[in-house]
């Protein structure tokens, strides 16, 4: 793996990282452990900024479709080792869809959920950039609510990671079927994962989307059914973590490994840093 970045902007980097990382802490927009130790491994403090109720989402304009597609349909249509679109079904499919979900009023998680949805006609990269502003909103929300206990000063930081393969968005699994399907997609094949960063505060934002290339060996029925029941496939996009025992299966990468852990370094240490600047600047 390989960044070709500018010398003078490592540079600036390098100079000032004591700086910018003492600094202060982030308020950090993930109950995710992986970005917690990333954003650690930066030097910088966080405090977790979530939603605890459902009445903390109210105002977020998320409106949803219904692209998706179920698990009998996905496991039909996964052949040997290959995942496609059929021709009649969106070109941009979710498999990220709870088929037990109950019919009435959403859980915070179920709406959470939600906020992920793909949108017809929506391709991956649109998508995980957009679900990113979205939660990077609710964190503003947050953020505000805060009152005094709020410091300005402090950046708010949020992510997502999407995992793609051809046209399709591969979401996290509910159901060993799922899993299942989506590691027979992978098995012998390259896919992309994108994922997008946002650092600001309630009245500036800034983006930052890391693309990465991930290549799965050819995987047998037996070393699938073994990884299932590790269970280490729950609440991972795409069935899998890079730096857990899916390490295993995949033969080569290209691009952020960070990245594809949920939060990508190189990107994330410049947009804290340019937000140090710009704070310094206007003081």
């Amino acid at each position: 793996m390989k960044h070709e970045h500018s010398q003078s902007r490592a540079q600036t980097l390098n100079e000032s990282s004591s700086s910018s990382t003492s600094a202060s802490k982030v308020y950090l927009a993930s109950q995710s452990p992986r970005r917690q130790e990333l954003l650690a491994q930066l030097g910088w403090r966080f405090e977790l900024l979530l939603p605890s109720a459902l009445s903390d989402l109210h105002g977020l304009q998320c409106l949803q479709s219904n692209v998706g597609v179920g698990v009998e349909a996905l496991a039909n249509r996964v052949g040997s080792n290959r995942l496609k679109p059929n021709a009649h079904d969106n070109a941009n499919v979710n498999i990220n869809i709870n088929i037990n979900a109950p019919a009435s009023s959403p859980s915070l998680s179920q709406a959470l959920e939600d906020l992920e949805r793909v949108r017809e006609g929506e391709g991956a990269l649109a998508y995980v950039q957009r679900v990113t502003h979205l939660k990077f909103e609710l964190a503003r929300h947050l953020a505000s609510r805060l009152g005094p206990r709020y410091d300005q000063t402090c950046p708010l930081v949020c992510a997502d990671t999407t995992v793609v393969l051809d046209q399709t968005i591969l979401g996290k699994p509910h159901t060993p079927l799922e899993a299942r399907a989506m590691m027979r997609a992978l098995s012998g094949r390259t896919h992309r994962v994108y994922t997008c960063v946002v650092v600001g505060d309630l009245r500036h934002q800034a983006k930052r989307v890391s693309r990465s290339w991930v290549s799965f060996a050819p995987l047998s029925e037996r070393v699938m059914e073994d990884y299932l029941q590790t269970q280490e496939w729950v609440g991972k996009a795409g069935g899998y973590a890079v730096q857990g025992r899916a390490a295993a299966f995949i033969s080569q990468i290209r691009g952020s490994y960070s990245g594809i852990m949920g939060l990508p370094l190189f990107e994330t240490a410049e947009l804290l840093e340019d937000f140090v600047q710009r704070g310094r600047s206007h003081a």
